[in-house]
Order: C-alpha cells, then sequence, then structure tokens
C-alpha cells in the first residue's frame, strides 16, 4: 500500500507559487524612466494603462483560482503521489500565465496574445478540473462519501464552463478587444460565487 503524505508541504509549495506569480505581474508594471520630466507624468502615467489593463483581470482570475484551488485542499489532509503530480501539472500552467499577459502589454492591443491568454487559462482550468475529478473517485484521500459526491458535480461545471468561458473570450478578443478584457474579468466572478465549485 502506497504511503500517504501530509497536504502541508505541497500546500505551502503551491501557495509560493500563486505568491511568485502575482508578484511577477506587478513588477512587469515599470514606470517610465521620463515620467519625471515637467508636463511628462499624465503621458507617463497613460503609458502604463497597456500593463495596468492586462494585469487586473488576470490577477483577479489568479485569486480565484487560488480560491478554488484553496477550497480542494481544505478537504483533504494527505496526498498521495498521482495527486502530487497532477498538482504539479497544474502548477506548470499556472506558473506560465505571466509570459502571455506581458505579451499582451506589449503588443496591445493586438487581440492575438489576448487569444492566447484564453487558450492558456483554458488549460489551466481543465488541469484544475483533472484535480477535482481526482479527488472526486479517490476514496483514500476523499473519505467522505457526500463530499466526493460533490466534487464530482463541481467536475462537471468546471470541466464545461471553464473552458467554454476562457475560449469563448478568446475568441470575442479578436472582434474587439475591450469586449474580451469584460469577458475574462466575468470568468472569476462565476468561478468565485458558483456553488459547485465550492
Amino acid at each position: 500500500m502506497e504511503k500517504l503524505l501530509s497536504k502541508n508541504r505541497l500546500e505551502t509549495l503551491s501557495d509560493g507559487v500563486f505568491a511568485i506569480i502575482i508578484t511577477i505581474q506587478v513588477f512587469d508594471i515599470k514606470i517610465p524612466q521620463n515620467i519625471s520630466l515637467k508636463g511628462s507624468i499624465i503621458e507617463g502615467v497613460m503609458s502604463l494603462f497597456p500593463q495596468i489593463i492586462s494585469w487586473i483581470p488576470s490577477f483577479f482570475i489568479l485569486i480565484v483560482v487560488w480560491l478554488n484551488h484553496n477550497r480542494l485542499f481544505s478537504k483533504i489532509e494527505v496526498v498521495d503521489t498521482k495527486f502530487i503530480i497532477l498538482n504539479c501539472g497544474f502548477l506548470l500552467f499556472v506558473s506560465l500565465v505571466p509570459v502571455p499577459v506581458s505579451l499582451i502589454a506589449k503588443f496591445f492591443p493586438d487581440p492575438v496574445p489576448l487569444a492566447i491568454f484564453g487558450a492558456w487559462m483554458s488549460l489551466t482550468s481543465v488541469s484544475l478540473s483533472l484535480l477535482r475529478l481526482y479527488l472526486s473517485k479517490s476514496k483514500t484521500l476523499v473519505t467522505n462519501s457526500e463530499v466526493r459526491k460533490s466534487l464530482l458535480s463541481g467536475v462537471k461545471s468546471s470541466f464545461i464552463f471553464g473552458p467554454i468561458l476562457y475560449l469563448t473570450g478568446a475568441g470575442i478578443s479578436f472582434m474587439n478587444f475591450f469586449a474580451g478584457i469584460i469577458v475574462f474579468t466575468i470568468v472569476p466572478v462565476y468561478f468565485l460565487f458558483s456553488k459547485e465549485t465550492k
């Protein structure tokens, strides 16, 4: 029988990855060097608009993804090797989120980086759903059958709505860049209040 491990170290690692990613994205917002020149402050602040507009939705999305990830960990006390591997796969997708966010700021308002962000978040959503699916099937990690049943109902919702909403935002961005931004801002609101993800 496989030896089970405490969830604490894996949870700490995951929280650390989220903290670093959010910090990296803030560091990407750079104040122009010539902003101190007389009469250039407003222009300098306005030049930060692409970086801020790309950071805001990604920040809230990452916070809600972290919250849902934290909700999964609240249902377990121990982890096994398969869960650790699935969690590391999830962290792989999360850790690369700053890349499309940086592309959005750099090539603003080109829709292609925004579509890449939507596609990448769709994959991230699927990887989180796989964690939920595994827990819903594991009688070892989740001993309460009612909790497993609740997790399974959440799997259906997260597999369908997560990727579809992100891909919808990616498609809409080609028609209207700012409409795509709005969709990506709405996504975390849905998952924040969705009963199926709790």
